[in-house]
Formats: structure tokens, sequence, C-alpha cells
């Protein structure tokens, strides 16, 4: 284990722990966000790996909706994965089979914690938010080139929040020592095979093993509508079924979990 400071992150140390990944690991000290550093870079290069952009802050990172995201230094996982020519015609799949990866990785630093994956792009622990996911993509009308970006924040041993986020969001291991490299390393590995997995909706049991929102009744938003009612489950598309009050069955493709009732 090592001190989460900036010195702990290294692409060298990172590839020296890698098994599965075979892309390019780019590492910064300080982007105002990994998501637009690996699109300019896809803008920039014609190459066809897979490429991860980490940094140890970000100044300007985001998630859903463009929400700001913090990032301070030394306490965190801020990465992007840049698949190039990826066509993802099963986005559903695809962020929850991430959900699944990024709760491997965690487990192998931290067995003990009882993550649960909030459908359908938050980890939580504790019952708190420690990670999100975005997912986008990125075409080129011009040449036809597509690409995916997988965008992933961990708060990892963050202990101090802003007093904004203190009642939601939490860390895995607050002011513990995490070796961050190893654990990017592990979670590389584990997104290389979601990759290989995630369109054959393998991944989906366990995801649900994960789930947060199973059984419980939730409030949601949907574009300018919102639903109230019980959280069934998620089908083989990773659309989230939600039972109404007048007992009619919702397939939810997207949306915002705003409350949930325990």
């Amino acid at each position: 284990m090592m001190v989460n400071n900036g010195s702990d992150l290294s692409a060298a140390t990172i590839r020296q722990h890698l098994t599965k990944f075979g892309g390019a690991v780019i590492v910064k000290p300080i982007l105002r966000s990994t998501q637009d550093f690996a699109r300019q870079y896809w803008r920039a290069h014609q190459q066809n790996q897979a490429v991860a952009v980490i940094a140890d802050r970000q100044t300007a990172a985001y998630g859903k909706a463009g929400r700001s995201f913090y990032a301070p230094s030394g306490t965190g996982i801020y990465l992007s994965l840049l698949w190039p020519a990826e066509a993802v015609s099963q986005p559903g799949l695809l962020t929850t089979g991430v959900g699944v990866g990024v709760v491997r990785a965690l487990h192998q630093c931290c067995p003990e914690n009882n993550l649960r994956l909030k459908w359908v792009n938050d980890v939580y622990c504790r019952g708190k938010k420690v990670a999100g996911i975005l997912t986008e993509r990125l075409e080129n009308s011009s040449n036809g080139r597509s690409a995916c970006v997988i965008g992933i924040g961990i708060n990892l041993t963050t202990v101090s929040f802003p007093d904004s986020l203190g009642s939601t969001a939490g860390s895995v291991v607050p002011g513990q020592r995490v070796a961050r490299s190893r654990l990017i390393a592990h979670l590389l590995d584990q997104l290389t095979l979601i990759h290989v997995e995630y369109r054959s909706g393998g991944l989906l049991p366990e995801y649900r093993r994960y789930s947060l929102l199973a059984g419980h009744r939730v409030r949601l938003s949907t574009g300018q509508d919102e639903l109230t009612g019980q959280a069934i489950g998620i089908d083989d598309q990773a659309r989230l079924v939600v039972r109404d009050d007048y007992g009619r069955e919702h397939r939810l493709v997207s949306g915002e979990v705003a409350k949930v009732y325990f």
C-alpha cells in the first residue's frame, strides 16, 4: 500500500500491473477534465487502440447532465477510457457492464465493503455515492469515425467534501492508504473484459446482485415527467422496471432516480 499523494500515480507502475489491457496509458497531474482530454486526443489522432487518460486532479470535472464532480488531488481515481471505432448500439448494457467492472475492481482492494449500484450509473457505499460513470459517444461526420469515451470518477479515500455534497457524497475507504496505480490497473483489466462481454447481457445477473433499487419504492425524473412506484428489477436490456401506483409497468431506458425509499 502507498500513501495517496500525487507520487503514487504512475503510467509505468500502471503498465507493470496490467494483465489484459493493451492500450495506451496517459497520466497527468492535473486536467480540467479527463473526458475533455480524451475527446481532444481522439480528434487529433487516428490510432485505433484504446487509450486510458488518468488525472491526479481535475478542475472542471463533470458527470451526468453536465453536473460538476469534485475531484481533488491525491484521494480519487479519475479516468476516461477511449475506445476508438466503438459503435455503442446498447448503451444501457455498456453502462451497467462498466458498473460491474468498477465494483469488481474496488472489491480487490476493499473486499469487505458493501458496494451497491444505483441504476444506471452510480456506485454507493454506506448509503452515499462514491463513484459515477459517464458514457459519451464521439462521431466525426466528415470521415465517418466514431468512438466511445467511458468516464469514471471514484471518491476513493476523500475525507472532506464541499458543503453542497457533504450529505450525499462519500468515499470507499475514507482516509486510508491505497495504491492507486495498482487499483487502476485492475480496473482497466476489468474494463477490457467488460468490453468483450457486455453486448451479450451476461453481466446483468451480477449487476442485479448489486442493485440498490430492487424491491424499493423510488421516485424518478424522466425528462419532463416524474414517476413514482416500486422498482421491480432490471430487464434483459438493462432497463429499470418500475410498477407505478396504478399497477402499470414502465421500462425505462434512462432517467434520474431522485429518491429511494428504504
